[in-house]
Order: structure tokens, then sequence, then C-alpha cells
């Protein structure tokens, strides 16, 4: 059997590798919410890729519009994109890929903090230029990284970062010290004592999700906590970070550095002032995508599109009072 599919991806790349493991069932793909409704009325699954997508992208009037709709399938563990209360009271399951891209994100959040730390974007320039000796990085051994968001990606950071010598301090929104201490975390703080932990970083990795509470936790306050000369890594969602506020940390040299796997609004304009910037690296949204996280990501998705298609259940559900029987 097949399900309607629906498959709602702005970028060609990522809709080239869903569609590899969708065989046999009978997509639909979609970029825009122009088209969404139209092609909901009579689809089965909504398969979600969260990149570029603004919050809650899909809300509560397109769901009206998908009467037979059974599963959300996310590609990946985020919902940002997703009126997860609307689709819950509508009986719609939700289902994530969780797992799947943990440690290329992990790898990449090491990446950009290497890069700010080290400058690498002064560093191509002063090698095209001719110049040899300069920029002039810092050691990341024997500084303190505080991860905010202390799950997996959290702790792999932290195992890695601790094998470089660095000092790691735990956020989470429960301060779960027996996990952190566990992967070699001097401590852990609850998002109460965010500022507490702020103050103590030389680099702050963000890995939180995106929702009511941390948009905009990074805001002037937070960040002027943060010791001056330090850095700031991003691979959760650019709207974690007021972007007011961090071009005003940059302007003034109290942040060193920012590095970011996500923006405000993407793709991000190409005259964007910070995209200008020297002390801001950037990567297009990339963190996990990579041909390991992809491969295991769309084998989870068909599993999943195959138990709908036979009446089962998904696995992963994010919203777990939603009817487990898929097939109602």
């Amino acid at each position: 059997m097949s399900v309607k599919l629906v498959v709602l991806c702005k970028y060609d790349r990522n809709a080239t590798v869903l569609m590899q493991h969708i065989a046999g069932h009978e997509p639909q793909l979609v970029k825009d919410r122009s088209s969404l409704a139209a092609a909901l009325v009579d689809a089965d699954v909504l398969l979600l890729s969260n990149a570029g997508l603004a919050f809650r992208f899909v809300d509560e009037a397109v769901l009206a519009a998908a009467p037979r709709l059974r599963l959300v399938q996310l590609f990946g563990v985020g919902w940002d994109a997703l009126d997860l209360d609307a689709a819950t009271r509508r009986g719609i399951s939700v289902a994530s890929v969780p797992g799947a891209n943990n440690m290329s994100v992990a790898e990449i959040a090491l990446f950009l903090l290497f890069a700010v730390a080290k400058k690498a974007r002064l560093m191509e320039r002063a090698w095209r230029e001719g110049r040899l000796g300069v920029p002039e990085g810092v050691e990341l051994c024997g500084k303190t990284l505080c991860i905010v968001g202390f799950g997996r990606i959290g702790l792999m950071v932290a195992v890695r970062a601790r094998a470089l010598g660095m000092n790691v301090v735990a956020v989470n929104r429960s301060a779960n010290w027996a996990m952190a201490k566990a992967v070699g975390a001097q401590t852990a703080y609850g998002v109460d004592d965010l500022p507490e932990a702020l103050r103590q970083a030389d680099a702050v990795l963000l890995t939180v999700p995106l929702d009511e509470a941390t948009r905009g936790m990074m805001n002037a306050a937070t960040l002027a906590t943060m010791p001056p000369g330090s850095f700031l890594v991003n691979v959760a969602r650019g709207a974690v970070v007021d972007r007011a506020a961090l071009a005003a940390a940059l302007d003034s040299g109290h942040l060193a550095g920012y590095g970011t796997d996500v923006w405000w609004e993407e793709p991000a304009r190409p005259d964007d002032p910070l995209l200008q910037r020297d002390d801001v690296f950037f990567a297009p949204h990339i963190g996990g995508a990579t041909a390991e996280a992809m491969a295991l990501q769309g084998r989870i998705i068909r599993e999943n599109l195959d138990r709908v298609a036979g009446g089962l259940p998904p696995r992963h559900l994010v919203n777990a009072r939603v009817s487990r029987d898929a097939g109602r």
C-alpha cells in the first residue's frame, strides 16, 4: 500500500534525498505556502523539512485544509515550523527523526567554534592577500565552554571539548548534574541560572530548540554577562539570538566572534551586513546534511511511511496526547 504524501521542502538537495527514500508512495513536492493548502486537501502525510521556513509556517489554517492528514513527519527533530498544539488538537500525529544527525551537528558546532577562535575568515583573507603570520587566534585548551541545551548534541560536544582540554559548563531546563558530571562537565545549571553560567564562559554554544521560552534568549542583557572577548556559536535557530543585540556586541568588541549554522531568515540576503563581517563565520544550515545523517533520516522516515500505509502507528511521536493509531 502507499500513502498520499506532500513533501514541504525549500531546498532541492534535501528534497532529492527524501525522494530517494520514499519510492512507492505518492509524493507531491511543494516549496511555498501558496501551493501547500491545495496539495493537502487529500493528503495522508505531510513530510516537513523545517529548514528555511518561518516559525509556525504550518499553522492552524493550513492544517484545517487537510481533513485526511494522519501524520506530520519531520525531517529531523525540530518542529518550530509547525504549530504542534494545533496538530495535536486535530488528532494529527507528529513524528520526528531522533538522533539521526546528532553527530553531524555536534561536529559542525566544533568546526564553528574553531573557526571563530582561529579567525578563519581573516586567515583566508590574509593568505589571499599574501600576508603571513596574521591573524592571531586563541587556543581552546584551558578555555571554558558553556553549552546551553544539554541534550544529545550538547553531550557529544561536551565529550569532544573535554578531549581538547576545555572546561565545560552545562545549562539545561533541568540541571542534570549527574549527566553533566558523567561527561566531564564542571557543573550544571538550570535556565534560571543562565547568567551565572554565561559569566564563566570563554565560548557559548547554543543547541536549544526554538520556542517561546528560547526566542531571543541571547539578548543585550544575556550577551552582556558573557566575558569581554568571548565567542558565541549557534547550531539551534537564528531567532534564539537577538539580532540587534548581537550586532551591537560585535561592534563594541564585547563579543570576539559569532559562528552560526542558522540565520534569522533562510536563505540569508547576500547583502546582509552581518555576512560581510570578518568576525562572523557562517554555514548555510548544513549541520545535519552529511551523507551518513541524510541516509539514516531517510530510512527512519521510510519506515514510518510504510507503517502508516499498513495501518500501524508511527514511531518517534513527539505529541504523545494523540492516539498512536495513525490509521484511524
